[in-house]
């Protein structure tokens, strides 16, 4: 018991003093605020970093595992350290909520420094811990494709859940938690619920209580003015409760006699009859008050303010039921119109209801109430509404003239003696003077004013109209027509294989035996295992028991492939959208994709793309067709002899199945003058070229320069157009101009898609350096929108050629096999290239997934066949010609001449190369001479293109990368 208790006292002894330094550490205010000061800090820091690596990561991704380097520089605005902060938080952690880390730093940071709330520090990081395993899991199941938003643990909890959950588990979870944090974090209770529903009903009931109660005043200060006006004496507080209670019982009786005579069969004419003795002159002058009531309401209500127009209205509707009463009562009833007249024409007695006409005096709208009743006369402003016709009006006009003026607010003028018949002029409210201007407009200026309104929407119209008519003529433009007679190859022309895959039933029985066998060696249960068999590779799914990490079968790749003896075996722990985890193993015998299957295949020939690829078949023996038109580039890359070019020809032989020469043309780039040959007999159908180039592939380094800076500028004009036609893409510019909605007397022409074809790009890098990536990385970021998309292939993926920059801007990559695995993850990003098994196995990334695929076999013979098939057609009567670049010729205002030249020319050339630094300092210390000569030297050397121009204080640029690239620029120049 002693021993063990010794080894428990020296822990013992160790923690308390670190307690000791901690709690002296804390007790200086000095290292108090500077820790404080450095948490906030460095929250700043890691946001930067954080915000920085979502619009950098793609191009940083390769430069992580080269921290010492200091030649390799980041895109990230706080450097390597950046980088690799950002990529462990979020990458490898918890993704977009990695962001909680520098927000909890902060206040953490933030109440050291007040010293306040420290207690709570540990509390906030629990619940930002929590909270982060939250959103990266939620991130995980809404964007499993996306490895960035949910990062490795979101998506890796996410595949753990759905495994046991499913994911309706896995949303019920999330909701769980939600509710289980907003419950415990703001306290929520049964009883807190309940309160809340109660203050918001007793809040309600006091609205409605207040509601009614401004009702109520209201209708008293209607109910006084009413009074008020019949007595002709004012009406004081006292007598306010009789004038209501007498209203209201005028009301019910008014209601009662309403009930018994229905307004429906009242038709009694609205005139005035001098000879009437159904009613007394009593009730005669009680109804004309009442109407007069009414006009004055009206008048009052304009100057209310906002909050009192809806109760007034609410009134005014009940008033309306009251006057129902009206019924033997003959009123003259005038509707004006809503703007002021400008000719004195009167208005038409309104043969109607006059109970139904007084019924729509409270129908005021807000609009009415907010604007003045008597608008004023601007003559300079004539509207359609402030016009009244003259006399020559016919009687289709004038019904419709009625409708209208039943729409408007009406006004009503009565008499206060029931003996008056002749109806009067209009008048508002507030009385208008007799003298008032009146207006008359005729006819013809209406109808002016009518055509300068639809002037513009007609002129619209005039070019759509004149595109539909040619349309209708001629039909849409079809640029096929130039080669009407043009037929796309046979599939005769292409050889087939025998693509039966032999399945072996023995090899796969033995192959899970070992596979299970060699897991259970490493103490690893296995619930389930299913092979899918492919062209070449099979696919063993195998579903681990609980419990067992992912990691841990990942490690044992090697083992695998040892226990099964065989190369090329892959694993994909897990499989993305299952669940599982699959191990690739090679077939001992593969089967051939032929080309005239993927070609033939439904899938490819009923595809709407616009540039469809036939790639190959997956692992499931499905063809895979893609869109290069929304890949937008492609990026291929593997070593020698691994089926780089037969994947460029299958491309190639793609489009040639598809396209009309009218619709594609290509630009191939040919460093090697070997691989691409083949298509030159297909020049005036599909290929472009410079307008001065000899031969349209390109195998001079310094055609391929101009040849790209040719493309950048047909992008800008192609820009230009899209501009100008108002569009945002070469389809739809081709569809409008199809629809010949753009006239080619302005430039517009039909477009086709050009795609650049460059074969072994390390090769013009090394020879061309920078003058190659600057417009290929424009036409890389810019050219997708114009149909401009580039297909690179490279042997050699190293980060000098495959650079962050065009990394970024090809996001659909192929990768053959490759020898290294830092070459497979400067390709995809990820392992695996390394492990293909060569002839035609490769990996293809479209987006956040690897497929694994087996490219389709073209063999030189068949594109031989179809380049000759193609070619002995009728073509256009040359290649589509691209536009003339001029180049800027090095040196031009220096001294050239090669027999001036100094003896230690070549010398100094060969020093500077190597130093890879254009300084005259440096040929003066390694060729021991004066700086004059020195200086000389260096201008020969810019007038031969060999540094670049002088930048101040700064080295001249070299040009020239090798001692190869050297000799043949001597040699030229000797020429």
């Amino acid at each position: 018991m002693a021993k063990r208790k010794i080894p428990t006292l020296k822990n013992q002894s160790k923690i308390n003093f670190f307690r000791t330094k901690l709690a002296s550490f804390f007790s200086k205010k000095q290292n108090v605020t500077i820790l404080g000061a450095f948490l906030v800090l460095f929250s700043i820091f890691l946001i930067v970093a954080f915000i920085s690596f979502f619009f950098s990561w793609q191009e940083d991704q390769s430069t992580l595992s080269e921290f010492s380097d200091k030649t390799i520089v980041t895109k990230n605005l706080l450097g390597k350290i950046g980088a690799i902060l950002s990529n462990f938080f979020i990458y490898k952690g918890f993704g977009l909520g990695a962001f909680l880390i520098p927000v909890a730093l902060f206040f953490t940071g933030a109440r050291i420094l007040l010293q306040t709330n420290l207690r709570k520090i540990i509390t906030s990081w629990n619940w930002s811990l929590l909270i982060m395993l939250w959103i990266a899991i939620t991130l995980g199941f809404s964007a499993p494709k996306n490895a960035i938003l949910p990062g490795i643990i979101g998506f890796e909890l996410n595949a753990y859940f759905q495994t046991f959950l499913g994911k309706t588990g896995v949303i019920i979870l999330l909701f769980f938690g939600l509710i289980a944090y907003l419950i415990i974090r703001f306290k929520i209770t049964p009883e807190k619920i309940n309160q809340k529903i109660k203050i918001v009903q007793e809040n309600q009931l006091k609205k409605n209580e207040l509601k009614e109660q401004q009702l109520k005043e209201n209708l008293r200060n209607e109910s006084l003015n009413n009074q008020n006006f019949k007595n002709n004496q004012p009406t004081t507080a006292e007598n306010r409760n009789i004038i209501i209670d007498e209203t209201i019982e005028k009301r019910q009786e008014r209601q009662e006699t309403s009930t018994q005579t229905p307004i429906s069969n009242f038709e009694a004419p609205v005139e005035h009859n001098n000879n009437t003795t159904e009613n007394t002159a009593e009730n005669i002058i009680e109804n004309t008050a009442e109407v007069k009531i009414s006009t004055q309401k009206i008048e009052a209500s304009v100057d209310r303010n906002s909050e009192n127009e809806a109760l007034i209205n609410e009134y005014l509707v009940d008033r309306a039921s009251v006057n129902e009463a009206l019924e033997d009562t003959p009123i003259t009833v005038d509707f004006p119109i809503e703007e002021p007249s400008y000719e004195e024409t009167p208005t038409e007695i309104v043969k109607e209801n006059p109970t139904e006409t007084i019924s729509k005096i409270p129908e005021i709208s807000e609009e009415t109430l907010d604007e003045p009743l008597i608008p004023e006369n601007k003559s300079n402003e004539i509207n359609e509404k402030n016009i009244v016709p003259s006399e020559e009006k016919t009687v289709e006009k004038e019904t419709e003239k009625q409708s209208e003026t039943q729409k408007i607010t009406p006004e009503i003028t009565t008499e206060k003696t029931a003996e008056k018949t002749q109806p009067e002029t209009v008048k508002t409210i507030s009385e208008i003077p007799n003298d008032t201007p009146k207006i008359e407009v005729p006819e013809e200026t209406i109808k002016e004013i009518k055509v300068a309104v639809e002037q513009n929407s007609e002129e619209k119209s005039v070019a759509e109209n004149l595109s539909d008519q040619l349309v209708n003529d001629f039909g849409e433009f079809d640029p096929t027509l130039d080669l009407g007679h043009f037929k796309f190859p046979d599939f005769n022309l292409l050889k087939e294989y025998n693509e039966v895959i032999s399945i072996d039933p023995e090899e796969l029985e033995a192959n899970k035996k070992r596979i299970v066998t060699t897991l259970q060696n490493y103490k690893i249960g296995i619930s389930e295992i299913k092979a899918t068999v492919g062209p070449t590779i099979t696919l063993y799914e195998i579903v681990p028991n609980a419990g067992v990490r992912i990691s841990k079968i990942k490690n044992l790749e090697d083992d695998i492939a040892l226990s099964l003896s065989a190369l090329g075996i892959r694993i994909i722990a897990p499989i993305p959208g299952k669940g599982t985890i699959g191990i690739e193993v090679p077939n001992k015998k593969s089967t051939i994709v032929s080309m005239h299957s993927a070609i033939s295949s439904k899938k490819f020939q009923e595809s709407e793309m616009e540039l469809p690829i036939a790639l190959g078949k997956t692992i499931s023996n499905e063809t895979l067709v893609v869109d290069l038109a929304k890949m937008p580039h492609l990026l291929m890359a593997g070593a020698t002899g691994q089926g780089k070019s037969v994947g460029l020809n299958a491309v190639l032989t793609s489009l040639l199945y598809k396209k009309h020469p009218a619709e594609v043309k290509f630009v191939l780039v040919d460093p090697k003058k070997v691989e691409l040959t083949l298509f030159n007999k297909i020049e005036r159908h599909y290929l472009a070229k410079l307008p001065d180039s000899e031969e349209a592939i390109i195998t001079d380094t310094t055609k391929v320069v101009h040849t790209l800076n040719s493309l950048c500028m047909e992008m800008d004009a192609r820009y230009d157009l899209l501009k100008n036609a108002m569009v945002r893409n070469i389809k739809e510019y081709n569809v409008k101009f199809k629809a010949r909605k753009l006239n080619p007397e302005n430039g517009h022409k039909f477009l086709p898609y050009i795609v650049l074809v460059i074969d072994e790009f390390a090769d013009l890098i090394m020879t061309a350096g920078k003058e190659v990536e600057t417009p290929i990385a424009r036409l890389a970021q810019l050219a997708r929108a114009i149909g401009i998309h580039l297909i690179v292939a490279t042997q050699r993926p190293s980060v000098n050629v495959i650079t962050g920059i065009i990394k970024a801007n090809f996001p659909a990559r192929i990768a053959f096999r490759v020898t290294s695995k830092i070459d497979s993850r400067t390709i995809l990003d990820a392992p695996g290239a390394d492990q293909l098994i060569g002839r035609g196995d490769m990996l293809y990334s479209g987006g956040s997934n690897l497929i694994r695929i087996q490219c389709a076999f073209v063999d030189t013979p068949e594109v031989e066949k179809i380049t000759d098939f193609i070619g002995s057609q009728r073509a256009y009567p040359e290649a589509y010609l691209l536009p003339e670049y001029v180049g800027e010729e090095t040196g031009t205002n220096l001294d050239s001449n090669i027999d001036d030249r100094d003896k230690l020319f070549k010398t100094a050339a060969e020093v500077i190369i190597t130093a890879q630094q254009g300084s005259a300092s440096l040929l003066q210390r390694k060729l021991k001479l004066g700086y004059n000569r020195a200086g000389r030297i260096i201008d020969q050397l810019e007038a031969a293109g060999i540094v670049g121009p002088f930048e101040g204080s700064k080295a001249r640029k070299v040009l020239i990368p090798d001692f190869i690239a050297l000799e043949k620029l001597l040699e030229d120049e000797i020429k």
